[in-house]
């Protein structure tokens, strides 16, 4: 398949680019800065901005699947998330890309609910306050979305080893969820093969 992935020297990112170029993949990375990833006559790097949709809307042609790995750099207040998928799921749209896949994060949405009081307290009121309201304004946006989506919404963040062994879930009813980045990336490859979460989002953790 032909892959087109933002966010990917992020560190979650760069785990998918790594692992889908394993599996035999043609990758596209959309990439502010040339930064060093993995090197594979498989591997196409598009140096652009967010904001420079027609870069963006080139490197989409013939992708199959496209995935945001994006993040926050700092705890600072940001619809950057938000702003983003606004202009891109319509490009998705018109250009009838099959699958599209969102990384976001456990505690965002309806799964704030699993938190407990002082964990919400501490974390979503507070010290991830501006990064967890942009996911959750950008979820809202692909869940009216006619794409076939997947949000991803993975709970502590490790840079452990990839065990392909782990709990995707709708509800986990607690909040004390870690993953590595390595498992997300098997994840999202995983789904992408054997669809189970179309139009879902999903918790992950051990």
């Amino acid at each position: 398949m032909k892959f087109l992935i933002f966010g990917a020297t992020g560190r979650t990112g760069t785990e998918v680019v790594k692992q889908a170029l394993q599996e035999g993949h043609e990758v596209t990375v959309y990439i502010r800065n040339p930064l060093e990833l993995p090197q594979s006559d498989r591997l196409h790097r598009v140096q652009g901005e967010l904001n420079e949709l027609s870069k963006i809307e080139q490197a989409l042609q013939g992708q199959d699947v496209v995935i945001s790995a994006l993040g926050h750099r700092s705890l600072r207040r940001s619809k950057m998330l938000t702003e983003f998928m606004i202009q891109l799921l319509p490009i998705l749209e018109r250009l009838s890309v099959k699958k599209f896949l969102y990384v976001s994060a456990y505690g965002a949405g309806d799964s704030r609910a699993d938190y407990g009081w002082l964990k919400k307290m501490i974390l979503l009121k507070g010290i991830l306050k501006n990064p967890s309201a942009d996911h959750d304004s950008a979820e809202k946006i692909i869940f009216k979305s006619s794409l076939d989506w997947v949000v991803a919404r993975p709970g502590q963040l490790t840079d452990g080893v990839c065990l392909g062994r782990y709990q995707a879930k709708e509800k986990f009813g607690h909040s004390a969820l870690k993953i590595s980045r390595a498992d997300v990336a098997h994840f999202l490859l995983q789904e992408i093969r054997i669809p189970h979460f179309t139009k879902k989002a999903v918790g992950l953790g051990y």
